[in-house]
């Protein structure tokens, strides 16, 4: 990425690599979600200072996984939410974040009492993206 922009007193500059990316988070709609993971996932560091609401569930399991991701349908780099199940199947399928720099297909699943499920499911997918002669995906560096 390399941007050349000028402020309005007149400094030139390049914007080398954008550090804050914008946000992705999986939803539990069935619908499908193409990723390639482009850092390892790692526990978002939790603050102590952090208000904690009071409830009388079970205590929280830590801070969320987070990842770098590129957004496939759109080729956007963001910040991914990754659900604890998502993280576990491709580490496990994938060991040494093995996962990165590949594409995925991701279906998030809710809860269904339906069928006597009281946990969310996903299905994971590697998929060969087909560029159609267009400028692959970049790859982390």
């Amino acid at each position: 990425m390399s941007n050349k922009d000028t402020t309005p007193t007149g400094l030139k500059f390049t914007v080398k690599e954008q550090v804050s990316v914008p946000d992705f988070q999986f939803e539990d709609n069935e619908s499908e979600y193409f990723i390639r993971p482009i850092g390892p996932i790692f526990r978002a560091a939790e603050r102590e200072d952090a208000p904690r609401p009071a409830s009388s569930g079970p205590a929280p399991m830590g801070a969320p996984w987070k990842c770098r991701i590129i957004d496939l349908e759109d080729m956007q780099t963001k910040s991914a939410l990754i659900p604890a199940m998502v993280r576990n199947h491709l580490s496990e399928a994938y060991p040494g974040d093995g996962y990165m720099n590949r594409d995925f297909k991701v279906v998030m699943h809710a809860a269904n009492a339906r069928l006597k499920k009281k946990y969310r499911t996903c299905d994971i997918a590697e998929i060969d993206l087909e560029t159609g002669g267009e400028s692959e995906v970049p790859e982390a560096t």
